[in-house]
């Protein structure tokens, strides 16, 4: 939004885990109805078939999945395992689905469905009971009261989109939460852009004059991120490559960094402490990052490489060691979607659409 709306203040800009899209009524509203809660003893089991699922695509099974579009995890096979039930492996389903219009055309994409009990899903989606009251106005019995995702969509509904403290979110909201697609009706589309159109900044024609005059950004996103989907970012990146030729000439000005293992700003137990604001300012003045080295609560260190680059393991040595692991200019392996990616809408392809579809890629 700074650099927006004044792009002359700074010579660059730190950008984490930006809210450009906003579906938090789908993410708890996915597991508000009876028998969808997920205890959080389960969600550590889900959490070992995932990473038995998606953890070695990126080269070495090490506890990180690098890029969770890449998995192709069906969390139905959980329900023939007795890990959930079909209405929680149902919920889950719809989590990590994307949320369109009527016709199909993207709004905003799925979740990761990468480290569910230990990036913050445990109080932003649920918390340690499920909703005593499922089908009442407040199900947690009073406002404010819930899992962060449902508060904040149950009070920003209310009191900017419907401007009505009495609207009841949870049983008249027109959204179709489910497994088989999330969809939101057009006239409330239409509603929620009009109310809340000021405040957007998913727009990457809006960054141009901050970029053209030469402004740096750099962009993270956690990996895992349970609050705001990662996925948002990159499709964000991936408009503005759309619209400067490419990731080469992109990078010039702009680099997305996505922190595998991390939830909303922080969290989780992968490397997640890293200086973002050292890197802006060794690019402003002289060389852009490559690689921004990221540690763990336990010490373990890791090259974050610059979007659409995986770091690679050398094949040899601690997987612990920033030092065993490298990024390569020339890798794309960040583009690479499988089921859940497509689910989600974490392709490039879906990137586009929302890009001609949402936005308007000749609205100014």
């Amino acid at each position: 939004m700074e650099g927006e709306h004044y792009p002359v203040d700074y010579d660059g800009l730190v950008v984490g885990d930006a809210g450009l899209g906003n579906a938090h009524f789908r993410e708890a509203k996915a597991f508000i109805p009876t028998l969808a809660y997920i205890p959080y003893s389960t969600l550590a089991q889900v959490d070992t078939a995932v990473k038995a699922s998606c953890d070695a695509l990126d080269g070495v099974a090490d506890g990180l999945i690098q890029n969770p579009a890449r998995c192709s995890f069906a969390p139905s096979s959980l329900v023939r395992g007795g890990v959930l039930t079909a209405s929680q492996a149902a919920a889950l389903q719809s989590y990590i689905t994307r949320e369109t219009d009527p016709s199909g055309a993207p709004v905003n994409p799925g979740m990761p469905i990468s480290d569910l009990s230990t990036a913050g899903f445990e109080g932003e989606v649920e918390i340690s009971t499920p909703a005593p009251d499922p089908t009442a106005a407040e199900p947690w019995g009073a406002k404010g009261v819930g899992p962060g995702a449902w508060t904040k969509a149950d009070a920003n509904i209310r009191a900017y989109i419907e401007e009505n403290q009495s609207f009841d979110v949870n049983n008249d909201w027109p959204v179709t939460v489910s497994a088989a697609g999330n969809v939101i009706p057009d006239a409330t589309l239409a509603l929620v852009n009009q109310r809340t159109g000021a405040e957007g900044s998913n727009d990457p024609f809006k960054l141009a004059n901050f970029l053209n005059k030469g402004g740096k950004v750099i962009m993270y996103h956690g990996g895992s991120d349970p609050v705001l989907s990662p996925f948002m970012s990159i499709w964000f990146y991936e408009e503005l490559a759309s619209l400067h030729d490419g990731y080469r000439h992109t990078q010039d000005s702009a680099r997305l960094f996505i922190v595998p293992g991390m939830g909303h700003c922080g969290g989780g137990v992968a490397p997640n402490s890293f200086d973002t604001l050292q890197a802006l300012d060794h690019w402003v003045t002289n060389v852009a990052p490559e690689g921004i080295v990221a540690t763990a609560p336990n010490g373990r260190t890791m090259p974050l490489c610059k979007f659409p680059e995986e770091a690679r393991y050398s094949g040899s040595g601690d997987v612990n060691l920033a030092g065993n692991w490298t990024c390569n200019p020339n890798d794309q392996r960040m583009l690479q979607v499988g089921r859940d990616g497509v689910t989600a809408g974490a392709d490039f392809a879906t990137a586009l659409e929302f890009l001609y579809e949402a936005i308007g890629l000749n609205g100014q």
